[in-house]
């Protein structure tokens, strides 16, 4: 049976504090690589996790899953948006290092230039060096701002986007499970997921599952005016 490594990220956020750290992992039985699979949840909120409404657990299946993982409680993302923040994750590095952070696709003010920033050449993903380490690579994503054009698919073997940038994680999952068995192992996936993202609008049974929403709170409402 294959061994597994899953990391799992929120993209845009501050991970909660108080969070527990999961048991200390036991040594490897042998020296045979693990494959390792790193998923981003695009704008899921890591205090959310744990979240209750009406008294029923909002997320019960990722909460568990998070009470048996390491969480990182001191975890702020890098830029305000998708591309830089990944390239961030994937590369170690800093915006003001790897440079990428615009993506201007249409003009907001006239005489502006279009330009869309793309991953330098020069620099080294989590995907180039999981293939000199002898994985096979492979990203499945649904964020538009990540597309093969881009950049971000340099050194996967294979590197799938939805164009539609929000196809259903449920969908993409069952995709890529379907092909787990094709990847020669070891290998390293990443997974990039949208379905917290904007425009916020949970499709049926979720809507409704968890009874009538809470009232807005003083402060909510002050954060809605800013």
């Amino acid at each position: 049976m294959a061994r597994f490594m899953i990391a799992a990220v929120s993209l845009l956020l501050i991970a909660s504090a108080g969070a527990q750290a999961a048991p200390p992992v036991s040594a490897q039985a042998n020296n045979t690589p693990p494959n390792v699979i790193f998923v981003i949840i695009d704008t899921l909120r890591a205090d959310r996790i744990a979240a209750e409404r009406n008294g029923r657990p909002v997320m019960p299946n990722l909460r568990r899953f998070a009470g048996e993982s390491w969480w990182f409680t001191h975890a702020v993302a890098q830029a305000s948006w998708t591309k830089p923040s990944v390239l961030s994750m994937l590369t170690s590095l800093y915006p003001r290092t790897h440079r990428v952070q615009f993506g201007v696709r249409r003009r907001f003010v006239d005489e502006q230039r279009l330009a869309v920033q793309t991953v330098p050449e020069s620099i080294k993903t989590m995907a180039s060096l999981f293939k000199k380490a002898g994985y096979t690579t492979a990203g499945f994503q649904t964020n538009i701002h990540l597309q093969a054009k881009y950049g971000f698919a340099r050194d996967f073997d294979t590197y799938v986007s939805a164009q539609d940038c929000l196809q259903s994680g449920e969908h993409m999952v069952d995709y890529v499970l379907d092909r787990l068995d094709t990847l020669k192992t070891p290998y390293f996936i990443y997974l990039h997921l949208m379905d917290p993202h904007a425009p916020y609008d949970p499709p049926p049974p979720f809507r409704d599952i968890f009874g009538p929403l809470p009232k807005v709170t003083a402060r909510d409402a002050r954060l809605l005016r800013k």
